[in-house]
C-alpha cells in the first residue's frame, strides 16, 4: 500500500500543476482576445493578477513574457505610461531578447516593443 501512495501523490501533483498551467494559458488567450477587441481594461483585469506585481504569480517564462507584453501594451493604450514602462522594463530586465529590444536606454523603446510584439 505504501508503495502505491508515493506514485499516486506524484501523479496528483502533476495533474494539479498541469491544470494550473492550462488555466493560465486560457487566461492569457482570453486577454489576447480582449486586446484584439480593444477591451484594454479587460486585458488589465485578466493579466494584472498574473504579472502585475514585482514577482509574477506564474512560473512559465514564456507566459510571463507574453503576459507582460500584452499588459504593457494595454497600459500604453489606456494612457498609463508609467505602468507600461514598469511592465516592459521588467520584461527587458529578465532578458534583453524577451521583448525583442536590444537597448532599453531610450524612453521610446517600450513603445516600440509594444508596437512590434503585439502586431
Amino acid at each position: 500500500m505504501a508503495r502505491l501512495a508515493a506514485p499516486l501523490l506524484v501523479c496528483l501533483a502533476l495533474c494539479v500543476f498541469s491544470s494550473q498551467a492550462r488555466a493560465q494559458r486560457r487566461e492569457l488567450q482570453e486577454a489576447r482576445e480582449a486586446y484584439a477587441a480593444a477591451e484594454y481594461e479587460q486585458v488589465r483585469t485578466l493579466l494584472y493578477p498574473m504579472v502585475g506585481g514585482l514577482v509574477p504569480a506564474i512560473d512559465d517564462p514564456f507566459l510571463v513574457r507574453d503576459a507582460r507584453r500584452y499588459l504593457g501594451a494595454a497600459y500604453v493604450l489606456l494612457g498609463r505610461v508609467e505602468d507600461a514602462e514598469n511592465q516592459f522594463g521588467s520584461c527587458a530586465a529578465r532578458s534583453s531578447q524577451t521583448c525583442g529590444v536590444r537597448s532599453w536606454n531610450r524612453r521610446s523603446s517600450w513603445l516600440a516593443c509594444a508596437r512590434s510584439s503585439i502586431a
